[in-house]
């Protein structure tokens, strides 16, 4: 497969972390490959780059203050359509469910490149949670010509939705990959949550689109809650900048709890090591799902349903909703009960060994 020509096509902060393993495989074999980055998250990707010594061919700076989704579509079609046109790669590969992803996969089509799914057959069947993503991550199915899934259920999922076993794939997830480069590079060492000290640490992010407005303020009414009646409980929280997100926060909080430390956005190992500190994760995120039950941190996910089953059927995560009552309840639970807390605090890998990225490759050299 001499001949072949890959073209990394990613732009936001968990596109980067997850396809910078695949960039630095494909430099380890010697492989014709180019990088694209689109700019969607420009501050907070760019960082992730230079840690694991990225430096992408072409750099799109897409993002604008108040851009909407037609607004990102419209400038990746402008300009990721010329670089396609001056690259032309024999294979696109993109990531996960994104905007990114999802246009540079119908770029692809369009001039019938071959495109290369990684993290396929993540499945809500709900085409408003969460959104676009549920959209984008089918449509990407339709177009991709590979699809490396991370797990067996997601596998069993495309086999069901009509693919060819031959083009299916169970490699793992490339998130994982990029965290074991780190703590073994970082000398860290990955154990199980100690004997709960008189502090209990709680660290959360929130973002989710679909859970703007009420739904997230009532999340945040629920960590409000168990600030006020558990003094030892501190949380810890990288705010997102999206003005939604602020919006809610300053709803709920006119003053700040002493429990409450606020951060800036956290760039990748700076967040790792705040995860790596909690006793608790209470998230809406998709790619925490992932990296916590590696980590040994139990998780509360503050979504209505989720894309990653396997964190919750492995025990090392629950999914509660946004239901105030509900996440109060939860978080008491893990807090007063050493069983209930040490029967999630167990190192999990329901997302793979680390090694995707070598598995991916295995099958697009062969192929």
């Amino acid at each position: 497969m001499a001949q072949s020509k890959f073209l990394f096509v990613f732009g936001t902060r968990p596109e980067s972390i997850k396809m910078a393993p695949l960039v630095l495989e494909a430099a380890r074999r010697g492989l014709d490959y180019e990088v694209c980055f689109t700019g969607q998250h420009m501050e907070m990707a760019l960082p992730i780059l230079k840690y694991f010594k990225i430096t992408p061919t072409y750099n799109l700076e897409i993002m604008k203050p108040g851009q909407s989704l037609n607004d990102i579509s419209k400038a990746l079609f402008e300009k990721l359509t010329e670089v396609i046109a001056k690259n032309r790669p024999t294979h696109l590969i993109v990531q996960g469910d994104t905007t990114t992803a999802a246009v540079a996969a119908l770029i692809g089509f369009y001039e019938k490149i071959k495109i290369v799914h990684i993290e396929a057959g993540l499945r809500t069947y709900d085409m408003q949670s969460p959104w676009p993503e549920e959209f984008n991550r089918r449509m990407i199915a339709l177009a991709a010509d590979w699809h490396f899934a991370p797990t067996e259920t997601a596998r069993d999922v495309l086999l069901k939705e009509g693919l060819l076993e031959s083009r299916v794939f169970h490699v793992g997830n490339t998130g994982i990959d990029a965290l074991r480069i780190v703590t073994e590079s970082s000398g860290r060492a990955v154990k199980p949550s100690a004997e709960k000290s008189n502090l209990f640490r709680i660290l959360v992010t929130l973002h989710r689109r679909e859970s703007f407005g009420d739904e997230m303020i009532s999340v945040m009414e629920a960590l409000k809650t168990v600030m006020i009646q558990r003094p030892n409980i501190l949380i810890s929280w990288p705010l997102h900048q999206n003005p939604q997100v602020k919006l809610a926060f300053a709803q709920v909080f006119k003053n700040i709890p002493l429990q409450l430390q606020l951060l800036e956005p956290l760039g990748y190992l700076e967040f790792i090591a705040e995860m790596e500190k909690a006793d608790l994760i209470v998230t809406d995120s998709g790619g925490i799902q992932e990296e916590a039950p590696f980590l040994a941190k139990p998780i509360l996910i503050c979504r209505n349903n989720t894309e990653r089953p396997e964190a919750v059927a492995c025990g090392a995560a629950k999914l509660v909703g946004t239901n105030r009552d509900r996440i109060i309840k939860e978080i008491e639970e893990l807090y007063e009960r050493q069983d209930s807390y040490h029967q999630m605090a167990q190192k999990r890998i329901p997302f793979g060994d680390g090694y995707a990225s070598k598995k991916v490759f295995d099958v697009l050299l062969k192929s």
